[in-house]
């Protein structure tokens, strides 16, 4: 009942888990709905930013068209300002060909002057020439008034020179005025040539001015434009970058809507699995806890079913408290028995006390023994020595001796051999070896005694199994009554162990010793091998019987 009540425990716990991991899951799928909708809000804005961006490049793009047609016109305008510059100057070149053609003309009209007045002089020297041959003529005349006759004749011919003379003089005034209305008309054409040369220069002054000014004003025209390409490339750079970054970022959120789409869908996706999953869960979980319910009223059932079985047990306990009763009064019988095992184990302490007499006698006998091996050994050194320094022919003799003597030595040992035999059975040697006043145990002469009356009486053969009186079966031999002296008594010590035994004249054997005996102590007392292995033989035979004996005498104990 309590383990499918903690199992409904668990199951609830689960779906408790399974219910606060959905509502995370719908948290989180909100979560990044949320996120979807500020990331599109976010790629709205830029989209609008880069529409924006765009139309600045336009409004940009149409500046830069204007001032390139303002460029245009401002070339276009320096261009009719070169060609006026031009017709200007050749205009110029034209007047200065005038004027330089008027200067000439002037400096003719002037030699011309020079030339009429020369011609002038001339004539008037002629004139003077003629006034004086006229006076001449005229003394000639009133000298030759007396040959007016002779002279008549020549005086038509002065009246015809003079109206030559005449003539000419009305030609050379004619000329003369011809000459001063020329050098008059000269004279107001150069005035009007200089009038034109001053308008000319004034008019070139006026076109250098304007030349000079539309010069400066192309250079900084030009300056303009080449600050307005410029400023025109550096605003192509900036919104080039501009737009180059726009497009990063517009790239940039375009991949990014896209993964959060892709994400969103995943989490949907997700999200979904991971109801069907919660769904499918609790409909199990429901499933189970319907299914314990079940459990539990099966349990339930069961309950009632194990209480009535507990009132049957405990009408069997009654029966087995009377089984009980009379085991008790089977037990003081039992103790009663026990109480004469206590009177014979009195009995026994009083045999042990013989025995302890007895193995001190044994340990006096076994101190001699030690002597004797001791002088034996000084005996067998002896004889290797003498061995080792006398000569052929004595060896033989020696030999025969050393074996008479090796002999004896075999024969005492044999002697201590048949001593172990006769302390060797099961119950007495382990009560000798290792004993305790307060652990003590049947003889084993008492031994055939109840194992008789336990065989013909089986119910004290199941009350006495695994008691005292069931041991293993030994080897019995007859008690030993040779060494009964009585000696004074000796304690044995608390810390003897169940392996230890003793041989003759009291020299006291472990089971390591026996099982451990040095065979190089053998060899001295005898040199033949096989004599060593039967006695090593039989001292293992010994050790394991030691063993046997408190194995069984330990059975009984854990029993």
């Amino acid at each position: 009942m309590r383990l499918k009540e903690a199992e409904f425990e668990e199951k609830e716990a689960i779906l408790e888990k399974l219910r606060s991991e959905f509502s995370n899951a719908k948290e989180a799928e909100s979560h990044t709905k949320e996120l979807l909708c500020e990331s599109q809000i976010r790629v709205h804005e830029l989209e609008g930013g880069i529409a924006i961006a765009k139309q600045e490049e336009r409004k940009l793009a149409d500046l830069v068209d204007c001032q390139k047609k303002e460029l245009e016109e401002t070339k276009a305008s320096l261009e009719d300002a070169k060609n006026e510059a031009n017709s200007l100057q050749k205009k110029v070149l034209n007047l200065e060909d005038l004027v330089a053609e008027t200067r000439r003309d002037v400096e003719m009209t002037h030699k011309d002057l020079e030339t009429a007045k020369f011609d002038s002089d001339t004539r008037k020297e002629k004139v003077e020439t003629l006034k004086s041959k006229l006076h001449v003529a005229k003394e000639e005349l009133v000298h030759a008034k007396e040959g007016q006759e002779l002279s008549s004749s020549k005086a038509d011919r002065l009246e015809e020179e003079l109206d030559k003379l005449r003539q000419e003089k009305t030609t050379l005034r004619s000329e003369l005025k011809l000459a001063t209305e020329a050098e008059e008309k000269s004279r107001t054409a150069m005035d009007e040539l200089a009038l034109v040369v001053i308008e000319v220069s004034k008019e070139n002054n006026e076109t250098k001015e304007k030349l000079s000014s539309t010069q400066s004003d192309l250079k900084d025209a030009k300056e303009e434009v080449e600050s307005l390409k410029k400023a025109l490339k550096n605003t192509e750079d900036m919104f080039q970058g501009m737009l180059d970054e726009v497009k990063k970022e517009r790239d940039r959120l375009k991949d990014e809507a896209e993964r959060l789409k892709i994400e969103a869908d995943e989490s949907i996706s997700s999200s979904n699995e991971r109801e069907l999953g919660f769904v499918n869960c609790i409909k199990r979980a429901e499933a189970e806890s319907n299914a314990l319910k079940r459990e539990k009223i099966k349990l339930a059932e069961s309950a009632k079913s194990a209480e009535s079985i507990a009132l049957k047990t405990r009408d069997e306990n009654c029966k087995l408290r009377d089984i009980l009763k009379q085991a008790i009064n089977e037990s003081t019988v039992a103790k009663e028995g026990a109480e004469i095992a206590r009177a014979e184990n009195t009995n026994l302490k009083d045999e042990l006390l013989e025995k302890d007499y007895i193995l001190q006698s044994l340990a006096k006998e076994n101190e001699a023994l030690r002597i004797k091996e001791a002088a034996a050994h000084e005996n067998i050194k002896e004889l290797k020595r003498l061995l080792n320094s006398s000569a052929s022919s004595t060896m033989e003799t020696k030999t025969t001796e050393e074996k008479q003597h090796l002999g004896e030595v075999l024969k005492e040992v044999q002697n201590s051999n048949s001593i172990l035999k006769e302390h060797s059975y099961s119950k007495k040697l382990t009560e000798v070896l290792s004993v305790k006043l307060e652990e003590v145990k049947v003889p084993h002469s008492n031994y055939h005694k109840t194992t008789m009356d336990v065989e013909e009486d089986p119910e004290k053969e199941e009350m006495l199994k695994g008691s005292i009186f069931d041991v293993a079966d030994s080897p019995v031999a007859p008690p030993n009554h040779n060494h009964h002296h009585k000696t004074p008594p000796l304690k044995t010590p608390p810390s003897r162990t169940p392996s230890s035994t003793f041989v003759e004249d009291g020299e006291m054997l472990t089971l390591e010793d026996l099982e451990n005996l040095d065979g190089s102590q053998l060899d001295d007392m005898d040199g033949n091998g096989s004599s060593h292995r039967k006695k090593k033989a039989l001292l293992r035979r010994f050790g394991d019987l030691i063993r046997k004996t408190s194995f069984h005498r330990r059975e009984p104990s854990i029993g």
